[in-house]
């Protein structure tokens, strides 16, 4: 007895150009790594990231629960986050997933100075 086989019927019909284009500016959307995080600097080379699915900061570490696709929804959250203060020390930076864990690409300012940047140096993680 011969096995039943699975075919596809070729019922769709074939996409246009705009679907196409819009098929491939997703793909390449998600295989984008980079990622933004909000940021309050502490001290030099200290700071605090925010993780919005605890609402809590972590120090020096970045979890993937920290990470955001978009600039814009970073962006808004940290206007939330930095309300009506005069010192606005929410930052939003930009990073790049590696195998290893994450790379900082922005100079993260100092609220209290301006003139003063640095990059975070991140914890090792935790086997």
């Amino acid at each position: 007895m011969p096995k039943p086989t699975i075919t596809e019927p070729d019922d769709d019909p074939p996409l246009t150009k705009r679907q196409l284009q819009n098929l491939k500016k997703r793909i390449a959307d998600l295989n984008d790594p980079t990622r933004y995080v909000i940021a309050s600097p502490i001290l030099r080379n200290w700071c605090f990231f925010y993780q919005p699915a605890d609402a809590v900061y972590l120090v020096n570490r970045i979890e993937p629960n920290c990470l955001f696709k978009r600039k814009a929804v970073a962006q808004a959250v940290a206007k939330v986050l930095n309300g009506s203060k005069r010192k606005k020390d929410a930052q939003v930076i930009t990073i790049r997933k590696t195998k290893k864990g994450f790379r900082i690409l922005d100079y993260v300012l100092n609220p209290d100075n301006p003139k003063q940047s640095w990059k975070p140096k991140l914890e090792r993680p935790r086997a």
